[in-house]
């Protein structure tokens, strides 16, 4: 098998370059998961050491839990294929570099889909966020959208106040019912 390169980086036999014949990861050694010259677990670690770095060669400090508990996830193959879809990889980057702050705001302004809710589960998950209620948070946030479609004129009588203090229509049905 052609598994071996040389100095000159053309690939070799196992015989010709002096090595036990076996496959195994260019960084660690594994012969699991390979994904071409590195290992999965490998990859992935290399590919995030480039996504959370904050522009000097390091891993933004806030985002280390993040790298540490993706690392310790487990399917790392599953893993390397979410962190190519956008917007998780500009979301991150833009995080590690100061240009996003480390918040919910930021995953607030991303378009909803369920990369975006697995991006915000996860930096819960890892201790990089706060814990809130995702499924609330997921119900509320369109609404200041919603109501100003739904009453361009901001009719005060038929609007409730959410918890933050935003405008929504939930009492809108309610008082017309005449309860």
């Amino acid at each position: 098998m052609l598994c071996h390169l040389d100095g000159e980086g053309a690939i070799m036999c196992s015989t010709c370059a002096g090595q036990p014949e076996r496959f195994g990861c260019r960084t660690c050694g594994s012969e699991n998961h390979l994904q071409g010259t590195h290992c999965a677990p490998c990859r992935l670690n290399a590919r995030l050491r480039v996504l959370l770095d904050n522009g000097s060669g390091n891993i933004a400090e806030p985002l280390q839990p993040l790298h540490a508990y993706l690392l310790t996830l487990g399917g790392s193959d599953a893993v390397l294929k979410w962190i190519r879809r956008e917007p998780v990889p500009s979301t991150l980057s833009e995080m590690a570099t100061g240009a996003a702050p480390i918040s919910h705001r930021t995953i607030d302004a991303l378009d909803p889909s369920t990369k975006v809710r697995y991006l915000r589960r996860t930096l819960i998950s890892a201790g990089v966020l706060p814990e809130i209620d995702v499924l609330l948070n997921a119900t509320w946030r369109p609404m200041p959208r919603a109501c100003s479609q739904a009453c361009p004129r901001r009719i005060p009588c038929c609007w409730g106040v959410s918890f933050a203090g935003t405008w929504h229509p939930s009492y809108v049905g309610y008082s017309r019912s005449g309860r």
